[in-house]
């Protein structure tokens, strides 16, 4: 192998000395010890998503082997890596990280790493297309790809000295702990979202929502959405009329039935109408409903609803996407008509004040929601990118 390949694409300046080259079997040490004294530790399975599961917690009751002997069971302790043969195809390799033994089935690969090596930066390797790779090479073909530590014991494996070990390894929970915090506030906006839409809005119960801005008192009223809105539909458009990227004249999104990309299928020179709610007319998101805030296109499979008493709003984009369920008919194809829809009964607010700030306020709960979804994307690409070029 040429000096040249021994080195990854990004590295930390610091660091200039090639890698070395290990055959696995001298990095990768068998840690096999059963629970011959049938100890009572908790038994764990691996998963490509989730990692270590307590089988106790994950399964109905346990599952039976929680409850059977396991004296077979292969103790797992502090930095032991383990993964099922027959699903490391899907990445179902896990580190363990927890002070307390715990057990997985014998039927299981454990084993450590030589001392002078950090668990963690092979626990990033194991995820990169290198080891992908290796398990492409030197599993068995059958029903399932396996692959035990055997099957690869000779596979040269290009390392790092411990010093750059350790620091990639930081930067990458650096990278971990960002990802994990923009998840959890991510999460924390959906559940803000959900809750408010359960409590600011009325049921057919009640003329007054649970939580309300302080200014607003007046009791909701009834009304059908054909009182309050000109209903259309929209027109037809062939995919040669439309291109797949904005540029030049064609700028104005088509909307369709689909909902992926919020229904968007391309972009026309042409624009039907600037503020609208559209919903879906037919097929099986039949009854889905969206806010459109700028001049767009509708396909015949789009309703259209424009003001008429009203202003077409998020506020009522919500209220109606809570009602079209129940009007939608399942005959041939799921369908929800003009007629239909014209019909639909709500509870709104009149005051367009409080119509307002309602919209406004999930705009920017939405707009946050989006901020956080693309600050999560960026970071999931910048540590995929690094897993690619970081690593030899």
């Amino acid at each position: 192998m040429g000096e040249k390949l021994l080195v990854p694409k990004i590295r930390f300046k610091e660091f200039t000395n090639t890698w070395e080259q290990w055959k696995a079997k001298n990095l990768f040490i068998p840690f096999r010890e059963k629970n011959i004294l049938n100890n009572n530790l908790i038994s764990y399975s691996v998963s490509n998503r989730d990692g270590f599961i307590n089988q106790r917690e994950y399964f109905d009751d346990g599952g039976k082997a929680v409850y059977a002997s396991k004296k077979n069971s292969l103790i797992i302790d502090f930095n032991t890596f383990a993964y099922n043969p027959s699903r490391i195809n899907v990445g179902s390799l896990c580190l363990y990280k927890n002070k307390e033994k715990g057990l997985v089935s014998p039927i299981y690969e454990v084993f450590k790493l030589r001392n002078d090596q950090n668990p963690d930066f092979f626990y990033l390797w194991f995820k990169t297309g290198i080891f992908k790779k290796i398990i492409a090479n030197n599993s068995n073909k059958s029903v399932r790809d396996t692959l035990n530590l055997k099957q690869f014991e000779d596979q040269l494996i290009i390392t790092p000295i411990l010093s750059e070990q350790n620091t990639i390894s930081s930067l990458f929970s650096v990278l971990d702990s960002l990802i994990t915090l923009h998840q959890r506030k991510l999460l924390l906006l959906k559940n803000i979202k959900n809750k408010l839409l359960e409590k600011m809005f009325c049921d057919e119960k009640s003329e007054f929502p649970s939580i309300r801005f302080k200014e607003f008192t007046n009791a909701w009223e009834q009304c059908k959405v054909g009182e309050i809105f000109n209903i259309d539909r929209g027109s037809g458009i062939t995919r040669k009329d439309m291109r797949e990227i904005k540029f030049g004249n064609f700028k104005y999104p088509v909307y369709s039935s689909q909902t992926s990309d919020e229904g968007l299928i391309g972009y026309y020179t042409k624009y039907m109408t600037d503020n609208a709610i559209t919903w879906t007319t037919d097929g099986v998101k039949a009854g889905t409903v969206f806010y459109r805030n700028h001049r767009f296109f509708a396909t015949s499979h789009c309703g259209l609803l424009t003001k008429k008493q009203f202003e077409a709003s998020q506020y009522f984009s919500i209220i109606i996407s809570r009602n079209t369920s129940k009007y939608v008919t399942w005959v041939a194809m799921p369908m929800l008509t003009t007629s239909q829809m014209e019909k639909i009964t709500i509870i709104c607010s009149f005051d367009q004040k409080e119509q307002y700030k309602i919209s406004s306020l999930f705009s920017n709960l939405d707009s946050l929601i989006t901020l956080h979804q693309r600050k999560l994307l960026l970071l999931k690409n910048i540590k995929n990118t690094l897993l690619e070029k970081m690593f030899v």
